[in-house]
């Protein structure tokens, strides 16, 4: 997860999260648990979301980079978004999928 992902994601967070979704981060760039622990520090410190290591590939097969999910309160995965370009033009484009998430109840 770059710098601006991490930035873009934790400026939305509280709006995202206030309206009843969450942001799961899940890393593939490292090698273990160990190591995406290690890249926090660098990108501010621990985000408000969940960041987490797939590192036998089990759940990310096809996926090459950081994938976000959205989640709706009931637990369900809405979106997920692979290899998701974090310009401000694709987080108001998140935003608009919570939206839609949100008047589809």
């Amino acid at each position: 997860m770059c710098a601006t992902q991490f930035g873009e994601l934790r400026r939305n967070y509280e709006t995202i999260e206030a309206s009843g979704l969450s942001i799961i981060g899940l890393a593939l760039e490292e090698t273990s648990a160990a190591d995406t622990k290690k890249f926090v520090p660098s990108m501010g410190g621990e985000p408000p979301f969940p960041l987490v290591s797939d590192v036998e590939r089990v759940q990310t097969k096809g996926f090459e980079q950081t994938t976000s999910y959205l989640i709706d309160a009931d637990g369900v995965v809405r979106q997920v978004y692979p290899m998701l370009t974090y310009a401000r033009g694709s987080m108001r484009a998140m935003l608009r999928d919570v939206e839609r998430v949100l008047a589809d109840g």
